[in-house]
């Protein structure tokens, strides 16, 4: 019996259901901003986790790494009412404040999204199913409801469990 060297395909069959997640490429600098961000202790002595109040913001602020900007109190205009403009209730900056994403309210649905993350998405739809990554080494894929639930940590917002 004369054995060549050929490639064996192995194929493994799932037995449970799987799901795709979406995957959204995004530049690095972002990318690592928001890595550090989901993977910082919540540990209360770290300075990132002791808010600044700055009028009706607080701000939490990794150093060299990342910017939260909360806004404690709003009062919806009418324009915000009728839903065609979207008040802001946080921001997620670098350091050198460059928008990586926010968080705004439509009040004419009461519906919270997170934009600037691929074309935004509701929070309350299924954010496990979709996740960032970029070209750097050592990615790993950061779930949307990954990043959400850090920001719960920090606020009490309406879409936190």
């Amino acid at each position: 019996m004369e054995v060549q060297n050929q490639n064996q395909i192995i194929e493994i069959k799932i037995k449970k259901p799987v799901k795709e997640i979406e995957i959204i490429n995004i530049d690095p600098w972002k990318y690592n901003a928001l890595r550090s961000f989901v993977e910082s202790s919540d540990r209360e002595t770290y300075e990132w986790n002791q808010g600044i109040k700055e009028r009706n913001f607080v701000i939490f602020e990794k150093e060299r790494k990342w910017k939260l900007k909360i806004r404690v109190k709003h009062e919806l205009s009418e324009l915000e009412i009728n839903g065609e403009i979207r008040p802001i209730f946080a921001e997620f900056t670098d350091i050198q404040d460059y928008l990586i994403f926010w968080i705004s309210y439509n009040a004419k649905n009461e519906s919270w999204h997170l934009e600037n993350i691929g074309d935004g998405f509701e929070i309350n739809s299924d954010l496990r199913n979709k996740a960032v990554i970029s070209n750097v080494p050592y990615a790993r894929l950061i779930r949307l409801s990954e990043i959400v639930a850090k920001l719960c940590r920090f606020a009490d917002f309406p879409f936190c469990p």
